[in-house]
């Protein structure tokens, strides 16, 4: 059962990482929908072929549209701007739901670990040990200044992973 909850705690502080991502990249998100919306209410487009000369090789075609090359060339760059923007809004609310689903997994847990009543120290030995940094008991033991040996901190781990396993 301990390989559960082992397995459950990495999965826990991935999750916690994986959150500061995907917060960073909401951010991200709305700055770009921010810009965008800017782009267009200012009309900062990029038109490149701005000037186009008559070209005599083709025959006329005479149609009924009254819009200029750079009308038309004004509309495909806001069109393009638009399909950004919806674009983005769909990663942003994609993100947020992801967001969502994580933090409530993080919660839960937390709330687990917070009706165990193990001190800050235990749970910082437990996010070294299982989350990114991934150290091993001998690690732990000289690291966290803790002067016992590699066995003592093995026992330790255990107790923390029972005490938790009591409360799932």
């Amino acid at each position: 059962m301990t390989k559960e909850v082992e397995r459950r705690l990495r999965i826990h502080f991935k999750n916690v990482e994986e959150l500061k991502y995907l917060h960073k990249r909401e951010k991200i998100l709305i700055d770009r929908v921010e810009k965008y919306n800017k782009d267009l209410k200012s009309c900062n487009v990029d038109l490149t072929d701005t000037l186009k000369a008559i070209d005599y090789t083709q025959e006329y075609i005479q149609n009924n549209d009254t819009t200029s090359s750079i009308e038309r060339m004004l509309i495909k760059e806001t069109e393009k701007i638009i399909k950004d923007i919806q674009k983005t809004l769909r990663d942003k609310y994609v993100c947020k739901a992801l967001i969502r689903d994580i933090e409530k997994q993080v919660i839960d847990f937390e709330t687990v670990i917070k009706k165990t009543d193990i001190d800050n120290n235990d749970i910082k030995l437990l996010e070294l040990a299982y989350g990114k940094w991934k150290w091993t008991d001998e690690m732990l033991a000289d690291r966290l200044s803790y002067y016992i040996s590699r066995p003592t901190m093995y026992r330790k781990r255990i107790d923390l992973l029972n005490k938790i396993k009591e409360v799932i």
